[in-house]
């Protein structure tokens, strides 16, 4: 079974292009993004493969399997 996941550099309000900036990684390999669309400005928190704001009922951002 695979699991769709958030893509950080898709904004999941309006789906334009995120600003991603690393907040904590594992060896290089990024685990949580402080976001900001450069389209609509809307500010974001992605953890793990997923932004906090789904939360909130947003889910415009492009999504990946694995």
């Amino acid at each position: 079974m695979s699991v769709k996941y958030d893509e950080p550099t898709s904004c999941n309000k309006c789906g334009g292009n995120n600003i991603c900036t690393i907040k904590d990684s594992i060896e290089r390999t990024p685990l949580e993004y402080n976001t900001v669309c450069s389209v609509c400005g809307f500010h974001d928190y992605w953890v793990t493969g997923f932004f906090e704001s789904r939360l909130d009922g947003y889910n415009s951002s492009e999504k990946y399997e694995v």
